[in-house]
């Protein structure tokens, strides 16, 4: 049985993916512009003070990703421990993807594109770059330009089980309930996500656009743990993993 696109208007929630479109362009896109700001404020020709601000870029998508996130209504309805627990493991392990979403909805001068370029070579070390570069390529090639698709499918990430973890004797893990609330909200939003792609792409342009969304994240989210270790074991950038760590900490012991 084939479901026409009569169906399938009905069945999409129109205004709650305007939500979403608008939550990402007022947090997201709003508040990285704005750091984005203060990273050029003192000129990037000077190396030196690349190099001295180079920690900006990733604190910057950090600070912008969680905003949007920690702005849905449907993240403010979990408990204060699930809500801790969705940011500590699955904000930065979407940094990536994220920010090619962001190349994609905001202009850059040519001026700040080369300053990306030279804060990530910095950031990953040659090899490692080599193989960010080739990931980010692979994504404009393959990633389909809608922001509804991209914006959702971060939505449906986030509200996942752990997307990366690496034993840590010092963690004080989070206890999480066997039956996991977010699941459900997953769920949710993977099946807007596909009834949206039918309705625009039809069934087997569907499959190939989303086969390739998850290519593309499972890519770069494979880069993506192995910038996280070399954060972490960097001395020059141990502290901006630490910044990351404690950007995305939500203490639970807190009111909203």
């Amino acid at each position: 049985h084939i479901v026409n696109n009569n169906d399938l208007v009905s069945r999409i929630d129109w205004r709650h993916l305007s939500n979403i479109v608008y939550a990402y362009d007022t947090c997201c896109v709003k508040l990285y512009l704005e750091q984005r700001v203060n990273m050029f404020t003192h000129g990037i020709s000077q190396k030196e003070l690349l190099m001295k601000n180079y920690g900006l870029l990733p604190i910057g998508l950090t600070i912008s990703l969680t905003s949007f996130l920690r702005s849905l209504p449907v993240f403010q309805s979990l408990s204060r421990s699930n809500q801790s627990f969705l940011c500590k493991n699955n904000i930065r392990p979407l940094i990536f993807i994220n920010f090619h979403e962001l190349n994609q909805s905001c202009f850059s001068e040519p001026c700040q594109i080369v300053a990306y370029k030279s804060i990530m070579e910095f950031i990953c070390g040659p090899e490692l770059y080599k193989q960010f570069a080739h990931i980010e390529n692979l994504a404009e090639k393959l990633m389909i330009a809608d922001p509804i698709i991209t914006r959702l499918w971060i939505i449906v990430l986030f509200f996942s089980t752990p997307l990366f973890s690496y034993y840590d004797s010092k963690s004080k893990k989070i206890k999480v309930k066997k039956k996991l609330p977010f699941i459900d909200i997953q769920n949710t939003y993977a099946t807007l996500l596909w009834i949206y792609l039918l309705y625009r792409h039809g069934p087997l342009e569907s499959v190939r656009i989303y086969s390739n969304v998850i290519r593309i994240f499972l890519n770069m989210l494979r880069v993506g743990i192995d910038i996280h270790m070399r954060l972490r074991m960097e001395k020059y950038l141990i502290s901006i993993d630490t910044t990351l760590d404690e950007l995305v900490q939500l203490d639970i012991n807190t009111d909203q």
